[in-house]
């Protein structure tokens, strides 16, 4: 029995001995939302959460289409978390407690754009764009006033986003940049401090994980190592570039001796040179990377800069030739339909396209284009029309081919009320969150005097998309119909706060056309950090 009674104390000291370590590995969430000052949801910003005890240990995630992040399973104790995103001021950050009394902790996160307006480098601020060029394409008062400004702005930032993927391609992560290798690249370096080659592969492997702020000092000491090396120049050139240190790069490509006429530096010159505002430059640099190598990138390159300096002809010119050299392009017949819209030539720009579709009716690329600008002319409505219908039947699972069938007929008048509602409502079971599908049927739902599903889906636009002006204008007037007057008069008041900007001339936001300049999107479709890694 004592022996009996001497276990039970044992196990019983042994029980109580295991009691704090069960409480410590006791673990929790933190999860939140990430908006701009103005309450739009802000995706691919990087979030940190960081705590010191007992030991550093940095998580990383990134915020989604919404703006929401999580962090799951940890231990409890107090965190620091902070968000960066470049264009945003990045501040100091929050400390958040996981405490065993609030173990899913919640923590939204408020990040303004930089007082620039474009965001900071380790050069210095942004480079304040001459934005003259790119106003009179797009603003009512410029010299493409018969064109449709916000079709004008849609084209153009469709046009930007198809140079900015083709910038990203370079620097994208691929298996050969596997997270796993980092431990043996660092060790190359170590062992051999002399090494170029070390060097130079670690400082690619940064580069390719979105990480330029690490990647500039370890390419710089290989360049210092080696400097006739070509990939060494290139690589930290890239690496200036989507750091934003434009003035760098420059003084580093323009160090060649004029008869290296490399069609790659040239090209990296014409990046360079747009994020120093001189588009007109970027374009000749575009079109000397041309003459040595005449690939679509290149020719595609010469005439969107020239779209950005202000001088659409000039560029539908550019891209007419490119199209002449490769026939069969969709981007560079993209690009040609586009500044012959900014050129004022909205029919043409519909012929084009369409010959864009007919290269390959399943390639989703044209449609945005197109559904644009035959928005403007009526030129070819039929052809236009059986191509969405197409599209539609080809991709019945895109919500965008439900999405722009519907628009097409908006236009056109085509179909009664009830097909428009059927894709539209379609399109949004596709995709819950496609704003526009839900402005588009609010706006039907209002033309039939349904005041009370117009204010339904246009609660759901202003939650989507918060700065959506007309959105709120609307939701205040079918507030008003159907008896809500305090509503109506609070969205009347976001509303005439979101024209205060347009009465100042500082509507047009010049960063989303400048390709060389990172956005959420561009972020998110770049390479992550690895595990424990902050730039």
């Amino acid at each position: 029995m004592k022996a009996m009674s001497t276990r039970r104390g044992y196990l019983l000291v042994f029980l109580l001995l295991l009691t704090p370590v069960v409480a410590t590995a006791q673990a929790g969430s933190l999860s939140g939302f990430i908006r701009s000052d103005l309450g739009a949801p802000i995706q691919g910003a990087r979030i940190t959460l960081t705590s010191s005890d007992p030991s550093p240990v940095t998580l990383l995630t990134t915020s989604d289409a919404k703006g929401a992040y999580h962090f799951s399973s940890l231990p409890l104790g107090t965190y620091h978390l902070q968000g960066v995103l470049s264009g945003f001021e990045t501040r100091q950050g929050v400390a958040v407690s996981i405490s065993s009394t609030s173990a899913d902790a919640t923590m939204d996160l408020t990040m303004n754009r930089h007082p620039s307006g474009t965001g900071s480098s380790a050069a210095g601020s942004r480079p304040q764009f001459a934005a003259a060029g790119i106003r009179g394409l797009i603003d009512p008062g410029g010299y493409s006033a018969p064109a449709n400004a916000a079709a004008a702005s849609g084209l153009m930032e469709g046009v930007a986003d198809i140079k900015r993927t083709g910038n990203d391609s370079a620097t994208s992560p691929s298996a050969s940049a596997s997270c796993a290798l980092e431990p043996a690249l660092k060790k190359g370096v170590e062992d051999k401090p002399e090494s170029w080659d070390a060097h130079l592969r670690l400082g690619e492997f940064y580069l390719a994980h979105g990480q330029p702020g690490k990647a500039i000092p370890i390419l710089e000491r290989a360049r210092s190592l080696n400097r006739d090396d070509q990939e060494t120049l290139e690589q930290l050139a890239r690496a200036y570039l989507k750091a934003e240190q434009f003035d760098a790069a420059k003084n580093l490509l323009t160090t060649l001796h004029p008869d290296q006429n490399i069609a790659e530096i040239h090209r990296l010159l014409a990046r360079t040179n747009e994020g120093l505002g001189k588009f007109a430059e970027a374009s000749h640099d575009y079109q000397l990377a041309a003459n040595q190598q005449p690939s679509e990138e290149n020719l595609f390159g010469a005439g969107y800069e020239l779209i950005l300096a202000g001088l659409p002809k000039d560029a539908a010119g550019a891209f007419e030739a490119g199209v002449n050299r490769y026939p069969r392009s969709i981007q560079l017949l993209i690009g040609f339909g586009s500044a012959q819209f900014l050129a004022g030539h909205a029919a043409e720009s519909v012929q084009t396209l369409l010959r864009a579709v007919a290269l390959n009716p399943a390639d989703p690329r044209p449609y945005p284009f197109l559904a644009e600008a035959s928005g403007v002319s009526s030129e070819d409505a039929e052809r236009v029309h059986a191509a969405f219908e197409n599209f539609l039947r080809i991709s019945p699972n895109d919500p965008l081919a439900s999405y722009y069938c519907a628009l097409d007929l908006i236009h056109v008048r085509a179909a009664n009320d009830r097909r428009i509602e059927d894709l539209l409502q379609h399109a949004i079971l596709l995709d819950p969150d496609l704003v526009d599908a839900h402005y588009q049927l609010a706006v039907l739902d209002a033309g039939r005097g349904d005041y009370q599903h117009a204010a339904q889906e246009l609660e759901t636009v202003v939650r989507l998309s918060p700065d959506h002006k007309e959105a709120h204008y609307r939701l205040a007037i079918a507030y008003q119909r159907t008896g809500r007057t305090n509503l109506s008069a609070k969205e009347m008041q976001r509303f005439s706060m979101a024209q205060e900007p347009e009465k100042a001339g500082t509507d047009v936001s010049i960063d989303k056309f400048i390709s060389v300049l990172d956005t959420p999107d561009s972020i998110a479709r770049r390479g992550s950090l690895c595990p424990g890694d902050s730039q």
